[in-house]
């Protein structure tokens, strides 16, 4: 491919003039007076696209290799983390006695402690057989401020209520 299709360079014109016949040379909107002169704005030009294609050239194999490296990063991450969490377990209280079964009070929550361990088990495990130690495990809290009555009022309450471990975020590194 040619240079001047690669940098889209129109070409010089040569236009004479209908009195006197005098001959100027048009390029890029630029009248000149010598065919040197148009030809020195044309390869002025032509240095200038071919820098900024060169620049541009360069940016995108500096984001190739960005992209590259990211790709294998992302394959392979040094620090990785996961998010474990469980349902917690309601407080409840007997209808009637316990005839009409149990309704939960809403009150306050308890920690599903079998279930958030086996599950960070699972998590550590999974980790540790991919190449991964395990630096952190760090609980999160949840919470209520308020109480909701039956009826839907919800008084008291002013701050934080109660909370409870909603579960845990795993950080780890990878082996090296």
């Amino acid at each position: 491919m040619d240079t001047n299709e690669i940098l889209n360079l129109p070409n010089i014109e040569e236009k004479k003039a209908l009195i006197g016949g005098k001959i100027t040379y048009h390029f890029m909107g630029q009248k000149f007076e010598t065919f040197e002169d148009a030809e020195n704005a044309r390869n002025a030009e032509a240095a200038k696209r071919s820098a900024e294609l060169q620049v541009q050239k360069e940016k995108e194999e500096l984001m190739a290799k960005q992209a590259a490296v990211f790709a294998k990063y992302d394959e392979a991450p040094e620090y990785a983390t996961w998010f474990v969490v469980t349902e917690p377990i309601p407080d409840t209280k007997n209808v009637w006695g316990g005839l009409l079964g149990q309704k939960e009070t809403g009150l306050g929550a308890y920690v599903n402690l079998p279930a958030l361990n086996d599950k960070i088990y699972e998590v550590c495990r999974e980790a540790s057989l991919n190449g991964y130690e395990v630096i952190s495990i760090t609980p999160v809290q949840s919470g209520v401020g308020g109480y909701r009555f039956p009826g839907g009022n919800t008084t008291g309450g002013a701050g934080w209520g109660y909370s409870f471990t909603q579960g845990v975020t795993i950080l780890a590194k990878r082996r090296s």
